[in-house]
């Protein structure tokens, strides 16, 4: 049995990644019933993808999100600058990727008092900001689906779902991410 202090302690661990999402609507191919019409309006033009940076923090019943155009170190800088002053001491959870690892940000954390914590390769499940994104992704196309959505809105739309995720939904995806990876740690769960 692997043991991680910080999930059992009192710290504020705050729960960290980021995610794109297309601008234009992927999927050319829907269930319906067969009577029922399909509207709909595909854009014209694909463009490119957006970046959702994001965090929850056990302490919180929020999630705190920016847009970005991809991930970069200085995005992840920028969006944990903003974050992090608000939760000194606390555990930083995330996974690998290459932006996670630079020394300004362990340079970052070091400076608010906060512990650096890396999820196992191919453990996304075990981060509750990836059952978020899929809450958003599906809400994002389902209006790629619906309505005309310029560049101009995007950033506002992805904002306006997110924040329209219930503090119970936080809570739950919380709660049921922190059983799991104490399961994964202690060897229960594969």
């Amino acid at each position: 049995m692997r043991h991680v202090h910080w999930l059992e302690d009192d710290r504020d661990i705050l729960y960290f990644d980021e995610s794109s999402c297309n601008l234009w609507q992927k999927k050319l191919k829907v269930w319906r019933p067969v009577d029922a019409p399909l509207p709909c309006y595909l854009q014209p033009q694909q463009g490119g993808n957006v970046t959702m940076l994001g965090a929850v923090s056990t302490k919180s019943d929020s999630a705190f999100v920016t847009i970005a155009a991809k991930t970069a170190r200085e995005h992840v800088m920028d969006f944990l600058g903003s974050y992090l002053p608000q939760h000194r001491g606390a555990v930083l959870v995330m996974d690998n990727h290459k932006a996670h690892r630079s020394k300004g940000l362990k340079d970052l954390c070091d400076h608010y008092n906060v512990t650096m914590a890396f999820l196992p390769s191919n453990s996304s499940q075990l981060n509750p900001v990836e059952r978020l994104w899929s809450l958003v992704k599906g809400q994002w196309a389902k209006l790629l689906l619906d309505s005309r959505i310029t560049p101009s809105q995007v950033h506002d739309i992805l904002l306006g779902i997110v924040t329209r995720i219930s503090p119970e939904t936080i809570r739950g995806v919380l709660r049921s991410s922190h059983r799991m990876m104490i399961q994964v740690l202690e060897g229960n769960l594969v």
